[in-house]
Parts: C-alpha cells; sequence; structure tokens
C-alpha cells in the first residue's frame, strides 16, 4: 500500500510493503536490484503529454529501506541523471514479527523533482516495487507498479496524480 501526500516544500510517500523475503545488497545505482520502492514523475505532463521517451521533466527516483543491519535507507535519482540524493529524507522499519515486510517514508523536496507545486496541477506520475527474493544476490526477480501497463521509460504509460487542497 502506498499513501501519497504533499506540501509546498515535498512530496510525501508512505509505502507499507509486504513482502515475503527482504533482500537488499546494494546501494546507489544498482538499488533497484533488491528491495525499493520506485517513483517515476513527470513535471510537465500537459506539455509532453504524447511523448514517449524520457526528456528533462522526467524524473525516477529509487527509495531503498537498506538491509536493516549494515546499509541504512537512502535515496538515488536515476533520472535525468544518475545521483545519490541526500536531499530526500528516507525512513525505513521492520514491523515486528513481519518476516520481509518494511513500511518505508521518504520526503522528497519539489527541487528534485524540478517543479513548483500548485494545487489542481496534474502529473506523470507511478509508483513501482522493486523485489528480491535470492539472499545474498543482486537481482530484481519482479517489479509491480499502480500503473498496469507501466515502461518505465514511456511516459504515456504512467498514471496522473492530480495534487489536492
Amino acid at each position: 500500500e502506498i499513501w501519497a501526500c504533499w506540501t509546498d516544500s515535498a512530496l510525501y510517500l508512505f509505502a507499507s510493503v509486504t513482502d515475503d523475503a527482504h533482500v537488499q545488497t546494494e546501494s546507489g545505482s544498482t538499488a533497484w536490484k533488491g528491495d525499493e520502492v520506485e517513483i517515476v514523475f513527470d513535471g510537465d505532463l500537459r506539455g509532453d503529454f504524447y511523448t514517449e521517451v524520457w526528456d528533462d521533466d522526467d524524473a525516477q527516483i529509487g527509495l531503498s529501506p537498506g538491509d536493516f543491519a549494515d546499509r541504512p535507507p537512502a535515496a538515488v535519482q536515476y533520472r535525468p541523471s544518475v545521483r545519490d540524493a541526500p536531499e530526500i529524507d528516507v525512513a525505513a522499519r521492520r514491523p515486528i514479527e513481519s518476516g520481509g515486510n518494511y513500511v518505508l517514508e521518504a520526503a522528497i523536496p519539489w527541487s528534485v523533482l524540478g517543479v513548483a507545486p500548485e494545487s489542481g496541477t496534474n502529473y506523470g506520475f507511478c509508483v513501482a516495487l522493486s523485489d528480491n527474493d535470492q539472499a545474498g544476490a543482486a537481482s530484481q526477480d519482479s517489479m509491480v507498479s499502480n500503473c498496469p501497463n507501466l515502461v518505465v521509460s514511456n511516459p504515456t504509460t504512467w498514471a496522473t496524480i492530480t495534487l489536492g487542497e
């Protein structure tokens, strides 16, 4: 389950992830090869509604819960360019006796997404969960998303999110 809300300073996400085995052996630009929450965001949906390729107003962010031992929660920006994103606050925890389940919270500053938010504005948006169940290995075994026909690199396959009051 994923919830989103916003303020003038950030887009906030809360994810409650059900997972049979939590595996995250990676960080930075390869964090997608482990358990991770990803978002894609189109900051100019109206201007490039029919554009089927990335452009400069599109962002892809990875939010890793870490491994709950030595690897802390962290964020990476995959698009428009790959870089660690320490300005994104990420926290994660595992509920007691939860198996591989985890909860993750993130505050993504609007500056990272390249927009000044306005109530009533539509943006392209998808959330996807990367899953790795191979202990000790770096592998993306599956990805599920709220966008049923998601092609990450094709913004026309993304859903629309409208900022409410």
